[in-house]
């Protein structure tokens, strides 16, 4: 299982792949290296042996002209010793008229670059050959070092065409042995060979080290999504120290994982606080029909007082049934806005007069303040609900007979709504978490006015989606502002 996970293993493929070709890649190089140095060793040789051949031309076209076959014998046989080669003379029908080894006169000795030069009407060609090594040896033993124990040799043919007063008189071949280049190149191509699989060895290692170390965060992330898997959040891959997209994508990968846990988080503190806010109203309804089934004969009043005790809870289960719904309405992505231009005064003033009654039966007063007619695009349910929610808070935690003021200002994007009361306050360290769900600042104040906790994040989910934002300022003691900041309509 281990062995089939390993080879399935991207790095494991990817580093494969990039060796093949690192391996083919320095293959084909050493076939270049090699075929080019050899091809130009033996072009050199080549053009040094043509221009020993023409060199010898002129003088043996005279010779066979004029029949001096003494003279061009010995002539031969200078120039071989001089040259290092063997050298053949033929006459017009390809026989061989000189030879400086003595070996050939009188033979017609067919060859392709003497047939060429003598009848193909070419001046000059030449041409490779592997040949059979003579036991003696003699006349290449020079040009082949190690000669023991070989079998053959290579040679270069060059022959050129001998004229003289333009006609043809014949054709002149020098032999030579390249087996020197040969064997050069043979060595050199070892040595390169053994370089190579060094080089190749060395490179591959530094490949395997480098994408494996390329890949760890890959891997990294693979073992964490195999953890996440079973619902722990808590885990995190390795980025590295790189700032490639394989670093970025691990970097990334922590992100989500850390958004993760923190949603599993809240999700967790959420069902808590939610059960625990549900079990408080119906713990007291289950004690106080208790009381009721336990005391037979209680007085009507008692009972009246006890049924409107428990009708009570029931309307803050309501409330809180209510707002988790709502949340849980806010939170669908694939609900889909029913965005209209709003005239934000209109809408405040409608919330004004809705709370004004609530607000009288404290002795407070709204007051509404607005600068323009700022106009923003948006839910207008939803922002009612939202700025509803706002006084109506003001309205629970002020005292009586104080005012809460609602403001509307404009800037060059935004409307600005602020909301002010004189009521308690909220301290630095609360005003930090009033937006959270189920927080309240005052716990028991919150649940003798009927306050579930979520009013605020409730507000604050609405302007989210409206793409605005809200902010609170307060001093314990001395009320409490929120503005409000929505995006104006944008101008046709």
């Amino acid at each position: 299982m281990r062995k089939s996970k390993i080879i399935s293993s991207l790095w494991v493929k990817i580093t494969v792949a990039v060796l093949l070709v690192l391996f083919a890649a320095l293959v084909l190089i050493n076939i270049i290296i090699i075929n080019t140095m050899g091809n130009s060793l033996i072009e050199r040789r080549m053009d040094d042996q043509k221009k020993t051949v023409l060199s010898s031309v002129p003088e043996l076209s005279a010779l066979i002209y004029k029949n001096d076959w003494h003279a061009v014998a010995d002539y031969c046989v200078a120039f071989g010793e001089k040259n290092n080669c063997r050298i053949l003379v033929f006459n017009q029908a390809a026989s061989v008229v000189a030879d400086n080894y003595s070996e050939f006169y009188g033979v017609c000795v067919s060859n392709k670059e003497v047939n060429d030069c003598l009848f193909e009407g070419m001046s000059f060609s030449a041409g490779t050959y592997l040949l059979p090594l003579k036991d003696n040896g003699s006349f290449v033993s020079e040009y082949i070092p190690d000669k023991e124990g070989r079998d053959e040799y290579w040679a270069i043919y060059t022959a050129a065409r001998a004229e003289y007063d333009n006609e043809l008189v014949g054709a002149v071949l020098i032999s030579s042995p390249f087996q020197d280049i040969v064997d050069e190149v043979n060595a050199l191509t070892l040595r390169i060979i053994l370089i190579s699989v060094a080089v190749g060895i060395a490179v591959s290692v530094i490949i395997v080290l480098l994408l494996r170390r390329y890949f760890r965060p890959l891997k990294s992330m693979s073992g964490a999504i195999a953890v996440m898997s079973k619902g722990d959040f808590k885990v995190r891959a390795q980025a590295g120290k790189g700032q490639d997209e394989l670093a970025e994508l691990a970097s990334a990968f922590n992100g989500m994982c850390a958004r993760m846990e923190t949603l599993e988080e809240s999700r967790n503190k959420f069902v808590s606080d939610a059960s625990h806010e549900m079990k408080t109203p119906l713990a007291t309804m289950k004690i106080l029909v208790d009381s009721l089934i336990n005391q037979p004969g209680t007085d009507e009043a008692i009972y009246k007082e006890f049924l409107s005790d428990i009708s009570h809870e029931i309307d803050r289960l309501t409330y809180l049934i209510n707002d988790l719904l709502t949340l849980v309405r806010m939170d669908k992505s694939e609900e889909v806005p029913n965005y209209v231009p709003i005239q934000i005064t209109d809408l405040l003033d409608k919330v004004r007069h809705k709370l004004q009654p609530l607000a009288a039966m404290k002795g407070i007063e709204i007051k509404l303040r607005s600068e323009g007619d700022p106009t923003v695009v948006g839910d207008a349910m939803k922002l009612q609900q939202a700025f509803s929610n706002l006084v109506d808070n003001a309205i629970k935690y002020s005292p009586e007979d104080t005012t809460i003021s609602i403001s509307i200002t404009k800037d060059s994007k935004n409307a600005v709504i602020s909301v002010s009361d004189q009521g308690i306050g909220i301290s630095d360290e609360d005003q930090q978490r009033i937006f959270e769900r189920f927080y309240r600042v005052d716990k028991a104040r919150s649940r003798e006015t009927g306050g579930t906790g979520l009013g605020l994040s409730i507000v604050e989910s609405i302007v989210k989606q409206h793409n605005g934002s809200i902010g609170v300022q307060s001093v314990k003691g001395s009320g409490s502002t929120f503005t409000v900041e929505l995006p104006l309509q944008p101008l046709k």
